[in-house]
């Protein structure tokens, strides 16, 4: 059982340096501009955006609790903060999806920014998720 943890910490030593630096380059996507950027998706691609979204958002997770800089009382802050927007976000595909009732993007756009004030700490990795998600569709096809 101790292989596969030592084979990820491994690995994550080699990966997440990387996420790292990609969610400090300058973001392409303003948040001003997501509600308009994701509700001109198609359902199949606005899906394939939030499902990317999360894995996304995962990877982030991972990324803070590996930081060794960062105390454990800052990581627990992101950890939570992240996991309130992970929650929202699968709750979005479900909803999209199954088209159960209307949730505009505006509102999803301003539940993250609420969230990331929380623990602005994690905002260029939210932005990073957002953003790499988003190119994913975007050369897609809408």
């Amino acid at each position: 059982m101790q292989a596969p943890v030592t084979s990820f910490r491994i690995l994550a030593c080699m990966y997440l340096p990387l996420l790292g630096a990609l969610a400090t380059k300058e973001q392409t996507i303003k948040h001003t501009d997501f509600p308009q950027l994701i509700g001109e998706l198609s359902t199949e691609n606005k899906i394939m955006f939030y499902e990317l979204l999360a894995h996304r958002l995962t990877i982030a997770v991972r990324d803070f609790w590996s930081d060794e800089s960062t105390s454990d009382k800052t990581k627990i802050s992101q950890m939570k903060w992240l996991n309130e927007i992970l929650h929202r976000v699968t709750s979005k595909i479900r909803v999209v999806r199954l088209q159960l009732h209307e949730w505009s993007e505006e509102d999803f756009n301003q539940m993250i920014i609420h969230y990331v004030k929380q623990e602005p700490s994690i905002s260029s990795m939210v932005a990073w998720a957002i953003e790499s998600a988003y190119k994913v569709v975007s050369n897609n096809g809408s």
